[in-house]
């Protein structure tokens, strides 16, 4: 099997950036370990689209937010998904709490975001009746959104597919073939395939395909334990209610889904394994007591399904890795992207555009990076899954 380039991990990065690259003449195959795509970070998450008044615009992270955020609308009418930009709020419950939302306030504005603004009393709990009556001052951020993480990773696998990707399931990444510091393959657990780029999407195990060709980075995965309360209680608060953040955490949360429920979470603790996805009892009590600051009033029943996600976090780096690789030609890390990564991946996507044009320059000047004249940007109303199943045969 040959592909001109290879996207390793079926996640939200690794879909985004496949329909991304779909756009150019390429014979592109995205592997998947699991059984489906969206099987592990873009499955357990908050599925917030973040307005990015908390990034440092000196980060990735930071710029990619902000850089995403208004791309969000047009992309989710096009991938049939559900998106409601129904803005968040930064609760402060002290006085001196004020100042923090100044300075996250000031910082948005100076990264162009619009329309940040501090409110308080009856314009407050006009917006949010159920909010702590205790709270002094509210960060307003309109531009903030939800999304289905799933539902979105999958629709961005349709859009790759049906704009000529080939999808292999079940298929796990195993070693990097290198000839004179240039990569030639790659070895999966179902054969090779001869390929002069690979770019490396694979969320928690990013860091062990990065070692296989030289790069050196360790992930260390941070658990976060969430609550889904049923549809009856969709409709307790109206925005995506945040504490004041830490230097840790955005906090624990309290918002409305999508799909008309309510969710809370999550807390945020490490973990040795990369696949410990229980949850605990001190966790699920962590979380309703830290939402129960931002609204009271939480339901004691109607507990629909408890979760845990996990993020990529990387060892003594507090950014996004997005780069080719240093120390062999062809080779592209995608790693540590954990939040704000759901609402950054469309300007990850573009920027992996932007390296893999360079990094063929060098390998492989006669693979041009054509735009197709055919690319369908927009899903049908009903998506051909028949296309799908068959690429992944």
């Amino acid at each position: 099997m040959k592909a001109d380039v290879v996207i390793i991990g079926g996640g939200v990065i690794g879909a985004a950036i496949a329909r991304e690259l779909s756009r150019y003449n390429l014979n592109i195959i995205l592997i998947e370990k699991e059984d489906d795509v969206a099987m592990g970070t873009s499955k357990g998450n908050s599925g917030i689209i973040h307005a990015g008044y908390n990034a440092d615009f000196k980060t990735l992270k930071g710029r990619l937010n902000i850089k995403s955020n208004p791309l969000f609308d047009k992309l989710c009418q096009d991938l049939k998904v559900r998106f409601k930009r129904i803005g968040s709020l930064v609760v402060g419950l002290a006085q001196e709490d004020f100042g923090k939302l100044k300075e996250l306030k000031e910082n948005g504005e100076k990264n162009g975001i619009k329309n940040l603004e501090i409110i308080a009393g009856d314009k407050l709990f006009r917006l949010e009746p159920n909010l702590n009556l205790q709270t002094k001052y509210a960060l307003y951020a309109p531009s903030a959104g939800i999304i289905s993480p799933y539902k979105f990773t999958i629709a961005l696998v349709d859009s790759a597919v049906i704009n000529g990707v080939n999808v292999l399931l079940e298929t796990e990444a195993k070693d990097i073939r290198i000839e004179e510091k240039q990569v030639y393959g790659l070895v999966t657990d179902r054969g090779l395939i001869e390929t002069k780029v690979i770019i490396n999407a694979a969320g928690l195990h990013a860091d062990e395909i990065a070692k296989t060709a030289g790069d050196d980075f360790k992930i260390s995965p941070l658990k976060g334990e969430y609550q889904l309360f049923d549809k009856q209680w969709g409709n307790l608060v109206n925005h995506i209610l945040f504490p004041i953040p830490t230097k840790l955490s955005k906090g624990i949360l309290v918002a409305p889904t999508v799909h008309d429920n309510l969710l809370i979470g999550p807390n945020s603790y490490r973990v040795k394994e990369k696949d410990n996805l229980s949850t605990t009892k001190v966790g699920a009590q962590e979380v309703y007591e830290g939402a129960r600051k931002l609204v009271p009033h939480l339901p004691h029943q109607d507990l629909i399904n408890s979760f845990a996600g996990l993020r990529a976090d990387i060892e003594g780096r507090d950014d996004f890795i997005i780069e080719a690789s240093k120390k062999i030609r062809g080779f592209i890390n995608v790693a540590g992207i954990k939040s704000p990564g759901l609402s950054s991946a469309p300007a990850i996507a573009e920027m992996v555009s932007g390296i893999l044009k360079e990094v063929v320059k060098e390998i492989s000047p006669q693979l041009e990076l054509n735009y197709k004249d055919d690319f369908i940007e927009a899903l049908p109303e009903q998506p051909r899954f028949a296309d799908y199943l068959d690429k992944t045969d």
